[in-house]
């Protein structure tokens, strides 16, 4: 979506990034920001091998320890529902 705060051309102001630690190849990039309401927001970027397989919407989170724990969970949450089943990307 166009001009939206987390669209891949939109500045990033303030914004923080941590990598996450997955396992087999999979890795995770969250970049998050403090809200004007004070929580934190942001957008986990998952890849396999070094390319994107998709991205979550870390939604408010009252810290930005939540913030990381809820995307490292929903990270988790994302490599397992595809390795569990065999599923491998293309």
């Amino acid at each position: 979506m166009p001009g939206s705060p987390w669209s891949d051309d939109a500045p990033r102001p303030h914004a923080t990034a941590i990598s996450v630690d997955l396992r087999g190849g999979w890795s995770c990039a969250f970049h998050f920001r403090q809200t004007a309401g004070g929580s934190y927001a942001g957008v986990a970027e998952i890849a396999f091998d070094g390319l994107r397989r998709g991205s979550l919407v870390i939604m408010q989170q009252p810290s930005p320890d939540a913030a990381v724990a809820r995307a490292r969970l929903r990270a988790k949450q994302f490599v397992s529902s595809r390795s569990s089943v065999g599923h491998i990307p293309t």
